[in-house]
């Protein structure tokens, strides 16, 4: 019996995809200020805590160095990889990687700083543009899961009204059912009569 591992990337230590489908740590690479490459790379190592261990996250700081040696002896990759590359509010788009990680309230209070570190450009706009859609989407979902606090009575009680005004409804759709297939039936006399004569 074999067990089947899971695909784990050793750069940014997320499941689904391999170390060379790695576009985000391509990408974080590529930045020259180191204070802004080493607070991403902490924001991505921080997001997927929950499985890994030590020996992974020291693996993956042994490796870095190697990684942007070979990002920079790489950095003529084909123009391909990067017209469908959009580093936004999923952070990945390779077609194996399909999660969303969700940041804490430090690591949100970092990346504003790291982006606020950004030179004026239509991608810094675009980064804070996001990153303020996703935290009023994230307060938005709060309050509506506040909204509804019921009690047990409370949600009796509901269910009896609903209850009660469902069943004349019910009552409405057989007595048209039944209109409907009292016509029907009284249709197909009249055809049946006119095959007749």
């Amino acid at each position: 019996m074999s067990i089947k591992r899971e695909v784990k990337c050793w750069k940014c230590v997320k499941v689904g995809h391999y170390t060379n489908k790695c576009r985000v740590m391509q990408k974080i690479n590529q930045l020259e200020d180191g204070t802004l490459k080493k607070n991403l790379l902490n924001i991505l190592i921080n997001s997927d805590h929950e499985e890994t261990s030590s020996e992974e996250l020291e693996e993956f700081e042994d490796n870095l160095e190697l990684e942007q040696i070979e990002t920079l002896s790489t950095s003529s990759s084909s123009s391909e990889e990067e017209d469908g590359y959009y580093l936004g509010a999923r952070l990945c788009n390779c077609n194996d990687c399909k999660t969303i990680s969700t940041l804490t309230k430090d690591q949100t209070f970092v990346l504003i700083n790291i982006i606020d570190k950004l030179e004026e450009s239509l991608l810094k706009d675009e980064f804070i543009r996001q990153l303020n859609y996703l935290i009023i989407k994230d307060e938005n979902s709060r309050k509506e899961i506040n909204l509804g606090s019921y009690t047990v009575k409370d949600l009796q009680v509901k269910i009896k009204t609903l209850k009660q005004e469902i069943q004349p409804l019910k009552t409405n759709d057989i007595a048209l059912e039944y209109r409907m297939l009292e016509l029907e039936g009284k249709k197909l006399v009249k055809k049946q009569k006119r095959k007749k004569k």
